[in-house]
């Protein structure tokens, strides 16, 4: 300071109870803990969660697909069928006819078409 400056010198005394304090920090610390493992429950189930839906999703997503290739492929049949219907002389209702009975039967559309064409084409009576 320079010269001639009065200076003034201020002290004080700071007194504190450590043991209040320490507990305040030990509690601080178990609620931090608690929330870390409760935060960690939750990143496991959201996980999971997000697991199961994209395993969910998929599974939805393939079956759509299966079932558009499944229908394409009985609009191609019906085109056979139309086809060997004309060329038989049997006709298109009757073919159609008869894979919708074999339908009834509890096998797929595609496999009924399929039979009735194989009926067809092998001269043998549909009924």
């Amino acid at each position: 300071m320079a010269e001639g400056t009065p200076t003034m010198e201020v002290r004080t005394r700071l007194t504190a109870e450590s043991a209040d304090f320490t507990r305040g920090m030990e509690k601080a610390t178990r609620a931090t803990q608690q929330f870390t493992q409760s935060a960690g429950a939750l990143r496991s189930v959201l996980n999971t969660t997000s697991i199961v839906t994209a395993a969910f999703t998929t599974a939805v997503v393939a079956f759509g697909f299966k079932a558009f290739n499944a229908a394409a492929r009985v609009d191609e049949l019906d085109i056979a069928i139309n086809a060997v219907g004309k060329s038989t002389g049997l006709g298109y209702q009757s073919i159609q006819d008869t894979a919708i009975a074999i339908k009834k039967t509890g096998i797929e559309m595609e496999v009924a078409q399929k039979a009735a064409l194989k009926f067809a084409q092998n001269n043998l009576k549909l009924s």
